[in-house]
């Protein structure tokens, strides 16, 4: 029940194993478990109104991170956790910043209608296969987000308007093998839209 204000940097490159923050916690988390390799699960709690995350378990080993209910825009929050495997990005998370789980093992990513932009947040995850993006993004136009992802089997976009995109967001049309959904009303305006032209050919409508 300690309302804490700022715990930055407190644990990095410790044997910290499991990190469970108080439900009444409304600072910020700068780097809190840096390298903490021996870390395998943290827990935030529902209700937890935190003004940033930022690189807060990145390089450590957790395994499975589920974000907090809360409107901000976690950045470089799993950057580099190599053994990270799930990600939940709850409804209510409005960006998704730099970094989020890059250089993971995450087969399948999940991202919520309330999400409006996502930028870099899934370079280095090569074995990422599925990809769901919810109908309230309209812009992709920052960075690598996807682009190493050179295994991606499926990607649905929820939105009817195509949102805008960087031509590095995927992998080049000549490594991606796999198939964009988008709903039936919209497959034309997906094909025909700036960056999303060249992948014209794998666009189809949701099933």
């Amino acid at each position: 029940g300690t309302k804490i204000t700022t715990h930055n940097s407190c644990y990095i490159y410790t044997g910290l194993k499991t990190f469970i923050y108080p439900r009444t916690y409304t600072g910020s988390g700068y780097t809190e478990c840096l390298g903490c390799l021996e870390l395998k699960v943290a827990s935030l709690p529902g209700n937890w109104k935190t003004t940033y995350l930022s690189s807060t378990f990145s390089r450590s080993g957790i395994v499975r991170l589920e974000l907090p209910i809360y409107p901000f825009a976690p950045n470089s929050v799993c950057d580099n956790c190599i053994n990270l495997r799930h990600i939940i990005i709850p409804d209510g998370i409005t960006q998704l910043a730099g970094g989020l789980c890059s250089g993971g093992r995450i087969t399948e990513l999940v991202i919520p209608n309330s999400v409006t932009l996502i930028s870099s947040i899934a370079r280095g995850c090569y074995n990422l296969k599925k990809i769901y993006i919810g109908s309230g993004t309209t812009n992709m136009n920052a960075g690598y987000i996807f682009n190493d992802s050179i295994f991606l089997e499926e990607v649905h976009i929820a939105a009817v308007t195509p949102p805008t995109l960087q031509s590095t967001v995927f992998p080049s049309v000549a490594n991606f093998t796999g198939t964009i959904y988008v709903p039936a009303e919209s497959v034309e305006a997906y094909k025909t839209a700036t960056n999303w032209s060249a992948y014209a050919d794998k666009i189809v409508a949701e099933p």
